[in-house]
């Protein structure tokens, strides 16, 4: 754990499952002064956590590629979503459209593509704490998405 929660009340917890150490620090000081952050290079470290921690976190920031398996055939192959144990967005190195809407159909909530500023980063994660609550629909026949009743305009495929 990287950052210690104040006594009057706890920063928020996010998890950070990336195995490459650069790029994992990078995410970890860019959230550590507003989150407490808990780093995992694998998933074999991530899946321990999920089953033996007492805190569930906040966020999990998660790699679709990981040096021991893939993010999104671990996502394939659980018998529960792990959107129902913890909300995700995925980080990837490349602008896989196929794999992020497999991601999405799995429960992921939001991807950002690598390299990415440290800004769009903090700001996808507030957006998305922030509107946790407040799930939304996506029509992948339409490009259109839906949050309390409300259509957005017909998104481009990478907005989608």
């Amino acid at each position: 754990m990287n950052a210690a929660p104040s006594l009057s009340s706890p920063l928020p917890l996010i998890w950070v499952l990336e195995d490459d150490p650069g790029v994992r620090e990078v995410i970890t000081q860019t959230l550590v002064s507003r989150y407490r952050v808990q780093e995992f290079d694998s998933l074999d470290g991530f899946e321990l956590a999920l089953t033996q921690s007492a805190e569930r976190p906040k966020l999990l920031l998660a790699d679709l590629g990981l040096g021991d398996r893939s993010f999104l055939s671990y996502l394939k192959t659980r018998e529960t979503p792990l959107s129902q144990d913890v909300p995700f967005f995925v980080i990837t190195g490349n602008d896989d459209l196929p794999a992020f809407e497999e991601c999405v159909a799995a429960g992921a909530s939001d991807f950002i593509t690598k390299p990415f500023g440290r800004a769009t980063l903090t700001g996808k994660i507030n957006r998305l704490l922030t509107h946790h609550d407040q799930p939304f629909q996506l029509d992948q026949a339409t490009f259109v998405a839906l949050r309390d009743g409300v259509r957005s305009k017909t998104l481009t495929s990478k907005e989608f």
